[in-house]
């Protein structure tokens, strides 16, 4: 199944990983709002609808909000597949945003350990929901080894999820 989905054009452009500068406004102190409510959506047993309702709203009308990286160069997806966010909020996240932000996110890697949004999401999600509402939009990170030299199905095997 995911060999069809991995036949894409070549001219798409890898994304860099982004580093976090010394002129950076974000500190690794400093929370800002997406990650914050990502953090919030994922650590609730059952989450107000409010918060739900805000981060609808706040992709609506911020949506490069989800390319802003905090003080560690770790976008909102990277905390969002680190924390697990639930199905539901994926789905959230992929209807309230423009494809061609939210393909740059699945591809971004973070600054220490070279990791993208699928690496994470092997480590750290069990629903396999998750993978099968992202890899069809953007596949190509799925092949991508990390500083350690493992893909995402790597880290899937060698954390025994598959």
């Amino acid at each position: 199944m995911f060999l069809k989905l991995l036949k894409l054009p070549d001219d798409i452009p890898p994304v860099p990983p982004l580093l976090p500068t010394s002129t950076s406004p974000y500190s690794p102190r400093k929370k800002l709002p997406l990650h914050k409510l990502i953090r919030l959506l994922s650590s609730s047993q059952n989450p107000p609808p409010s918060l739900s309702s805000s981060l609808s709203n706040h992709l609506s009308s911020h949506p490069s909000s989800l390319l802003q990286p905090n003080g560690v160069g770790w976008l909102p997806l990277h905390l969002a597949a680190y924390h697990s966010l639930p199905y539901p909020y994926w789905c959230l996240v992929v209807d309230s945003c423009p494809p061609p932000v939210l393909s740059a996110c699945l591809r971004a890697r973070t600054p220490t350990g070279g990791r993208n949004v699928y690496h994470f999401l092997a480590r750290f999600c069990a629903d396999v929901r998750v993978w099968d509402l992202l890899v069809p939009l953007e596949p190509r990170p799925v092949l991508d080894e990390g500083d350690d030299g493992l893909t995402p199905l790597g880290r899937a095997r060698v954390n025994r999820k598959g």
